[in-house]
């Protein structure tokens, strides 16, 4: 059975130091190409934790991110999938939404409109061409409604470096995105 936990750092400490272990493993390999942003520092100012499980073994982590002073999309609005990761480090060549990324979603989704005022969730990727086909199995596989546009929004501290500019997919109101730096 797949599922997922959603859960907001220092409330679990089962999980907290479940969540901390894995970061750290996957932190540790230095294989993936953006590994520093799986540093300790990188999730302290994290809204909420989430692990998705296969039975009771963890398979994928990430956290949803709120807009803290530094971030430089609208309030009341969340990063979903943040610093995503296959537990066990494994990287493939992306053929489909798995179901533990998919109820990985879902969570936090339902976790977001049950604790947060949240107007808009976003998924990012600072590389083209990925959108569409993330909407696409979202829709078809898990009956979640993903949006898009063309721009390309501000997601970090440092507007002058062009790898805070990502593009979106966002579900939620789309009037919040003219609250946003985008080009």
């Amino acid at each position: 059975m797949i599922y997922a936990k959603t859960w907001i750092p220092g409330t679990d400490q089962q999980l907290d130091d479940l969540f901390e272990q894995l970061r750290s493993e996957f932190y540790q390999e230095q294989s993936y190409t953006l590994w520093p942003n799986y540093s300790k520092d990188s999730f302290k100012h994290c809204t909420a934790l989430t692990i998705s499980f296969d039975n009771k073994t963890p398979i994928f982590c990430s956290s949803i991110l709120g807009r803290t002073a530094w971030h430089q999309w609208p309030e009341n609005t969340y990063r979903i999938m943040n610093r995503y990761w296959r537990v066990g480090g494994e990287h493939t060549f992306l053929k489909k939404i798995s179901e533990g990324s998919g109820v990985m979603v879902k969570s936090q989704l339902e976790w977001l409109e049950t604790n947060t005022d949240c107007k808009l969730a976003f998924i990012s990727r600072q590389t083209e061409n990925w959108q569409e086909f993330i909407i696409n199995s979202f829709k078809n596989d898990f009956d979640i409604d993903f949006k898009m546009d063309n721009y390309s929004y501000c997601t970090c501290e440092t507007p002058n470096d062009d790898s805070c500019w990502q593009k979106i997919i966002y579900i939620g109101e789309p009037s919040v995105l003219e609250n946003w730096k985008r080009r």
